[in-house]
């Protein structure tokens, strides 16, 4: 029956192959294999090849974890976790974390760590979680490599060590974590625990992107519009900013839009630069929110139009931009909109012509007065 699961594993890398595996997988499970079913847990709890049953999913892999699967605990530990398929419970998440990573599931280490370093269910606590992520990258599990190095990098929970930071970096990027693979570019780039060198940080950033890390993706994009240590690139740099824009990096539309709006290094287009202003807004990126406001303000790339300024004066503000915040704070004070504008331009001679007519309504009261 571990045959069946090994053949599934292969065919799973073929395309079109769902129900194939499927088939494999649930052939190993009714044989008895535990590992086989809690791969066809997880084959439920994704709807691969069968349609999507989270209840049969925590069933197979609960099943597979009593077996003694470490993956399968570690996969319900994520369940409880997240509260997916069952009630969302962080004690019984580190209970089955734990069991995994004293089973040698290293990935069951790193939830654990994950759990100390954040308080989930624990006391914080960075000496077990840095412990925990050692263990985790001993193993298999890149993403402890990952973490440890962030620590390591920051301090945080360790003496602050750049060029362990960076071996650890460069072990996750070798086990196939892209974030990993960015981290280190950048470190490169910047000389950070490392010599400096362009040509390392590209590669690194290059494979960090080709691999959906988006934030890398704005770093490469960088060294293409300034050519450092590359040939200078503008239109390479445009089409990886719309790349990591387009896969949720806010940074990555505040700096198309920044390039469109300026013009020095590809066409300038005010209208383009509003819309990914707008969109880096949209991510959470605060000096977005500003100059979307500032645009539709001046009518810039847009027609006027206070209503939308306002909105993303205030967006702005609510990410603690300053110039947001007086912004958006003029507005409250003055209310530039429509009919209210027109008011405001327009009092002091709406009060002149008040004025005059009183005057002229007290003169003729006093005629009448007189004549009577």
């Amino acid at each position: 029956m571990f045959g069946c699961v090994l053949a599934a594993r292969e065919l799973a890398k073929s395309p079109n192959s769902d129900a194939k595996v499927f088939s494999l997988t649930k052939k190993a499970c009714d044989g008895g294999s535990m590992l086989g079913c809690g791969s066809l847990g997880s084959l439920y709890g994704k709807g691969e090849g069968v349609a999507k049953d989270l209840k049969n999913a925590m069933r197979l892999i609960k099943m597979a974890c009593d077996g003694g699967v470490g993956l399968a605990c570690t996969n319900l530990g994520t369940a409880y976790q997240g509260g997916i398929g069952v009630t969302k419970d962080f004690g019984k998440s580190n209970s089955l974390y734990k069991k995994a990573c004293d089973a040698g599931e290293s990935r069951g280490c790193f939830g654990l760590g994950v759990n100390y370093e954040f308080g989930r269910g624990f006391t914080k606590n960075m000496e077990k979680a840095n412990a925990l992520y050692k263990k985790a990258c001993d193993g298999d599990a890149a993403r402890g490599c990952d973490n440890l190095g962030v620590n390591y990098a920051a301090g945080n929970g360790v003496r602050k060590d750049l060029e362990k930071a960076n071996v650890l970096f460069k072990k996750a990027c070798d086990g196939g974590y892209f974030q990993s693979c960015s981290n280190l570019g950048r470190n490169y780039r910047d000389g950070n625990g490392v010599p400096k060198d362009l040509k390392k940080a590209k590669a690194l950033l290059k494979k960090a992107c080709d691999g959906d890390d988006f934030h890398a993706c704005v770093g490469l994009a960088i060294l293409h519009m300034k050519g450092d240590g590359i040939a200078k690139d503008p239109k390479k740099a445009e089409a990886l900013y719309k790349k990591a824009c387009d896969g949720g990096s806010g940074s990555g539309c505040m700096l198309i839009g920044f390039a469109y709006d300026i013009g020095e290094d590809i066409s300038k287009d005010k209208t383009k630069a509003v819309l990914y202003f707008q969109k880096g807004c949209d991510l959470g990126e605060g000096p977005g929110c500003e100059y979307a406001a500032l645009r539709y303000y001046k009518g810039e790339g847009v027609s006027k139009d206070w209503t939308k300024a306002k909105e993303y004066f205030k967006k702005a503000c609510d990410h603690d931009m300053e110039t947001g915040c007086l912004g958006y704070a003029r507005f409250q004070m003055e209310t530039f909109t429509g009919s209210e504008r027109w008011w405001k331009d327009n009092i002091m001679v709406f009060i002149a012509g008040l004025i005059l007519c009183l005057l002229l309504f007290a003169a003729y009261s006093i005629r009448r007065r007189r004549k009577a």
